[in-house]
C-alpha cells in the first residue's frame, strides 16, 4: 500500500460521520433489525406526514420534503433519481432552509419559476389563515422570503374581499386544503372548506386577470359550494347533489356560517378520468377512509356525481386510523405520480404504519393505484411507535454500550395503550458502535399494558450497591417501576420482576427518571422530570445497599424533607406544561444538567454541585439548536469511545436522532476548528453519478481547498472556494470510490465517496 493510501485509509477511519444540522453536526450510526440495515434509522420517526416534491440540490430531480405535524418539523430527503425505484437520502443539511412552520405546509409553484413557494398555517396568534413564502434560488441555494400581506391585513395571512373590506382566507391548523389550477387558468387557486364545514370554498387567483401576471396572490372567493356535495361528517358517504345549479345541504352565506367550525378535512385535487377537470379526494377527522368524487362538470363549474366512498375500492382500500391526508407526487422515478396517504392527527391514532403507499401504473391524469405497503420510509427508521427515551446500558457484559428504548404508545387508537421496553445490542466495536434489535418487549414490559401507568422512561444505575445495573422505569401516572438485577457484577442483565409502585413515590403525571448521585454522598438518588417541567429530587436517606426514599411530594416538601423542587428547572418554554426529561453529566466533578422538554429544545444547566437548594444556571434554553420534535428525551454519552459527547435523543414521533456536541468528556470544550469541520462541511449525495456538492454551512467560513483523488493517489479535481456549495462535475471519473479532501486552516476533512 503506498503512503498515500495508508494516510487516506487513517484519515478515513478516523472521519467525522455527521451531517450538519443546525449549530450542532449530526453523527450517525448503523442500526439494524435482522438482516435488514435501517438506511433511515436515525430520522427520527414520523407520525403524521406531510410530504411535498421541491429540487433541493438543483440536479433537475425532485427530491422529498416532510412536514411532520408530530412536532411541526421539516424533513429533508435528496433523490438519487434511479429509475423506477424509491432512493431517497436522509439530507438533513437542508432543513435550516425552511422558516419555522406550524399546522400544516404545502410546496407549491404559484409564480412558476420552477422554484417551489410554501404556504402553511398562519403564524397570527387567534387567526385561522394561510401564510406564503416565496422561494427562491440564491448562489445555488434555496431562500424564502415571507409574502407580505400586512398593508391588506394586520395578521399578515392570505386575504380576500369581504363586505366593504377585506378578511383572510379561513383555515384552520387541523384542515389540509388544496392549492392547485382548479379553473384551467395557469395560476394555483385555493380550494377548503367552509368556516362550518360540509362545503369547498373555491378562491380564484386573480393575479392573471389582473395584470400581474403569476407574480401576485391575489384571491376572490369565487364559489361557496364547489363541486355542489356537502360533507356531513356523520358518515362516510357524501351528499351529492342531483342539480349542478343546487348546492346540497343548501348554500349558505358567510353570515350563516360565522357561527358554525367544523372538525377538519384534508383535500386533494387530480384529474382521474382524463377529461380536464379535477376530481377531489378527501379524508374527515372522523373516520379512516378516503372518498373520491367524480367531477361531472367542468373547470368553469364543478359537479360531484359520483362517489368511490372507500377509495380505491378496485384495490385495497386506504384505512388510515385516523383522519387521512392523501398526497399526489412520483416515489419510483417513472414519471407518474403516486398516491401517498397518512394520519392528519398524531395523538389519537395510528404512530406506525403511518404511510401507504400505492403505486400509479396508469397516468398522471387517469391513474391506476396499486397498493404496495403501509409503512413507507418508516421501515427504514428506528419508530418504536409515539415517543421514544433512550437510555444506555451493557446489558450482556461485552463492553460495549447497548440502548434501550421506551415508547409511549405503539399504536392502540382512543387512549389504550402499548408500551413497550426495546433493546438494542451493540454489535459494532468499542470505536465503531452499531446496533441490532433483538428485543421488542424487553423484561416483558408489556404485561403492564392495561394497567393506565404506561409511557416507560428507563435509566439504569446500581440501586442496591451489589455491582450490577437494576432499572427504573418512570411511567404516564407519575410514579415508577423498579427492577432488581440478580445477576451479580460483570454478568449479562437478569431482572426476572418488574414491580410497580416503587416505595410509593409519586409525581402526580408523567415520571422522567435520572439515578445519579447527585450530592455525593457515594448513595444514588433519584432526579425526575415531570409534565409541569419541574425536577423532583428524591434524596437517598438509606444506604448504599439498602436505599430509601420518601414519598409523596406535596406533603414532605411541605415538611421540609428530602424531597425538592430541584433547581428552579422549567421546561414549560412559555406553554402550559414542560415534559421536563433530566440528564445530569459528571464532568470530573462538576454536574451539568441536560434536560429536555415538550417542545422539544433542551435546556442546558450549570452551577448544581453544592447548590442543590439553589437556583441552577440556565446557560441556554436552545442547546445546540438542536430541535428534532416534541417532547425530547436526551442522553449525553460517549458512545464511541473517542471522549467527545453525542447526544442522543428521543422525541414525540417515536425515533431517535443523534448529534455530535460541542464537549469534551471532561468538560473542556472542543476545538473551533473541529466545531467547523463537524457542523461547517457537507459533501453530497453519496452515491453521486453527475454532480457532488461540497456544502460550507456557513457563509462566514474561511477559504477552503477541495482535492478529489482516486484510488491510486492521483488528483482529479482541486479548488479554492468559500462559496456556500460548491457544484462538482464528476460524470467524467472513472466510477467506482474516490476520495474527497477538504481543508480549513490547519484541519483536514476527508471522506470517500462512490460514483455510479
Amino acid at each position: 500500500m503506498t503512503n498515500f493510501i495508508k494516510f487516506i485509509s487513517f484519515l478515513l477511519l478516523n472521519s467525522i460521520l455527521f451531517s450538519a444540522n443546525a449549530q450542532f453536526g449530526r453523527y450517525n450510526f448503523d442500526v439494524f433489525d435482522g438482516n435488514d440495515k435501517l438506511d433511515l434509522a436515525l430520522v427520527g420517526g414520523l407520525i403524521a406526514p406531510q410530504f411535498s416534491e421541491i429540487d433541493l440540490n438543483q440536479d433537475g430531480i425532485q427530491d422529498l420534503y416532510i412536514f411532520d405535524k408530530a412536532g411541526e418539523v421539516s424533513l429533508t430527503f435528496i433523490n438519487n433519481g434511479t429509475a423506477n425505484e424509491v432512493d431517497y437520502v436522509y439530507a438533513p443539511q437542508y432543513e435550516k432552509l425552511f422558516p419555522d412552520l406550524k399546522g400544516w405546509v404545502l410546496l407549491r409553484d404559484y409564480n412558476g419559476d420552477d422554484v417551489q413557494d410554501i404556504f402553511s398555517y398562519s403564524d397570527f396568534p387567534g387567526v385561522d389563515g394561510v401564510i406564503a413564502y416565496t422561494g427562491k434560488i440564491v448562489d445555488g441555494n434555496y431562500q424564502f422570503e415571507r409574502y407580505d400581506f400586512t398593508h391588506i391585513i394586520n395578521s399578515n395571512v392570505i386575504p380576500y374581499p369581504a363586505g366593504n373590506g377585506f378578511t383572510q382566507v379561513y383555515l384552520t391548523s387541523q384542515d389540509y386544503p388544496a392549492f392547485d389550477d382548479i379553473d384551467g387558468d395557469g395560476d394555483l387557486d385555493i380550494l377548503t372548506f367552509a368556516v362550518g364545514g360540509g362545503h369547498l370554498y373555491l378562491y380564484n387567483n386573480e393575479s392573471i386577470e389582473m395584470g400581474y401576471g403569476k407574480d401576485s396572490l391575489i384571491f376572490t372567493l369565487s364559489d361557496i359550494c364547489w363541486g355542489r356535495f356537502y360533507e356531513s361528517g356523520i358518515n362516510e358517504v357524501i351528499s351529492l347533489s342531483d342539480d349542478i345549479t343546487v348546492c346540497s345541504n343548501g348554500f349558505r352565506d358567510e353570515e350563516e356560517e360565522a357561527g358554525l367550525r367544523h372538525a377538519g378535512s384534508t383535500i386533494l385535487t387530480f384529474d382521474n378520468d382524463q377529461d380536464g377537470d379535477m376530481e377531489v379526494l378527501l379524508g374527515d377527522i372522523s373516520f379512516n377512509n378516503l372518498n373520491l368524487l367524480t367531477n361531472g362538470g367542468d373547470t368553469e363549474t364543478a359537479f360531484m356525481i359520483e362517489q368511490d366512498t372507500f377509495f380505491p375500492s378496485y384495490n385495497l382500500s386506504a384505512d388510515v386510523p385516523i383522519f387521512p391526508a392523501s398526497f399526489y407526487i412520483d416515489v419510483n422515478n417513472d414519471g407518474v405520480k403516486d398516491l401517498l396517504a397518512s394520519p392528519n392527527v398524531w395523538k389519537p391514532g395510528e404512530n406506525y404504519e403511518v404511510v401507504w403507499r400505492y403505486q400509479n401504473n396508469g397516468q398522471n391524469d387517469l391513474p391506476d393505484f396499486q397498493f404496495l405497503q403501509k409503512d413507507f420510509l418508516v421501515n427504514e427508521m428506528i419508530n418504536i411507535g409515539k415517543e421514544a427515551h433512550p437510555t444506555f446500558v451493557d446489558y450482556n457484559a461485552d463492553g460495549l454500550l447497548d440502548m434501550v428504548v421506551g415508547n409511549n404508545t405503539y399504536y392502540r387508537p382512543f387512549g389504550e395503550r402499548a408500551s413497550r421496553l426495546v433493546l438494542f445490542e451493540n454489535i459494532g466495536t468499542a470505536n465503531n458502535p452499531k446496533f441490532e434489535l433483538v428485543d421488542g418487549d424487553y423484561l416483558g414490559f408489556s404485561v403492564f399494558d392495561d394497567t393506565g401507568k404506561n409511557s416507560p422512561a428507563p435509566t439504569f444505575g446500581d440501586i442496591d450497591g451489589d455491582g450490577d445495573m437494576d432499572i427504573l422505569i418512570g411511567e404516564e401516572s407519575g410514579g415508577f417501576y423498579f427492577g432488581e438485577n440478580i445477576a451479580g457484577e460483570g454478568n449479562p442483565i437478569n431482572i426476572p420482576v418488574i414491580q410497580p409502585d416503587y416505595m410509593g413515590l409519586d409525581l402526580g403525571v408523567r415520571s422522567s427518571p435520572q439515578l445519579v448521585d447527585l450530592n455525593r454522598d457515594g448513595k444514588l438518588d433519584i432526579v425526575a422530570g415531570d409534565k409541569g417541567g419541574k425536577l423532583v429530587y428524591f434524596q437517598n436517606e438509606g444506604t448504599a445497599t439498602e436505599p430509601m426514599f420518601i414519598p409523596n411530594i406535596d406533603s414532605q416538601t411541605a415538611a421540609g424533607n428530602n424531597i425538592i423542587v430541584l433547581g428552579l428547572v422549567d421546561t414549560k418554554l412559555g406553554g402550559f406544561s414542560g415534559y421536563a426529561a433530566p440528564f445530569f453529566y459528571d464532568f470530573d466533578g462538576e454536574y451539568v444538567l441536560f434536560c429536555g422538554s415538550e417542545k422539544g429544545r433542551i435546556l442546558k444547566y450549570s452551577n448544581i454541585d453544592g447548590n442543590l437548594d439553589g437556583d441552577f444556571t440556565l446557560d441556554t434554553d436552545y442547546y445546540g439548536g438542536i430541535r428534532p420534535g416534541f417532547h425530547n428525551y436526551p442522553c449525553v454519552v460517549d458512545i464511541n469511545n473517542d471522549n467527545r459527547l453525542e447526544i442522543i435523543v428521543g422525541n414525540a414521533r417515536g425515533g431517535l436522532t443523534a448529534y455530535r456536541s460541542n464537549l469534551n468528556t471532561d468538560g473542556t470544550p472542543v476545538s473551533t476548528e473541529e466545531i467547523l469541520l463537524d457542523n461547517e462541511i457537507n459533501i453530497f449525495p453519496n452515491p453521486a453519478s453527475t454532480y457532488l456538492n461540497v456544502e460550507l454551512i456557513s457563509t462566514a467560513s474561511p477559504d477552503a481547498e477541495i482535492s478529489i483523488f482516486n484510488t491510486v493517489g492521483q488528483l482529479l479535481y482541486t479548488a479554492q472556494t468559500n462559496n456556500t456549495i460548491t457544484n462538482i462535475p464528476v460524470n467524467n471519473f472513472a466510477k467506482g470510490l474516490i476520495i474527497v479532501q477538504v481543508k480549513i486552516g490547519s484541519e483536514t476533512l476527508v471522506r470517500k465517496v462512490i460514483l455510479k
